[in-house]
């Protein structure tokens, strides 16, 4: 950022980990763009019928809680929730506008 002479609040972090990529950039007030991986994606798909974002949130959350049982999730929940949710690098281009 100090290169391209840009702030926090002018960069956009994409990233598919939730408490990593996207707590990451919200805690440094920077926009957090969430592509969840393909996997998790179709588990919750065919777990829940019309699954919403908040299914695909709580499964990727579960999965890193017991992935990653060091990260104390409790502190960075208010962190957890992403700008917006992509399913695919095209849609970056819609955000833009």
């Amino acid at each position: 950022m100090t290169a391209l002479n840009v702030s926090a609040e002018e960069t956009a972090v994409v990233g598919d980990f939730l408490s990593r990529d996207i707590a990451g950039a919200k805690r440094l007030q920077m926009a957090a763009i969430w592509k969840p991986k393909e996997p998790l994606i179709q588990q919750v798909s065919m777990s829940f019928q019309g699954a919403q974002q908040e299914d695909l949130l709580h499964a990727a959350r579960c999965e890193e809680e017991s992935m990653y049982p060091e990260v104390p999730f409790s502190i960075l929940e208010p962190f957890l929730q992403p700008d917006a949710i992509i399913k695919h690098v095209t849609e970056l281009l819609s955000l833009l506008t």
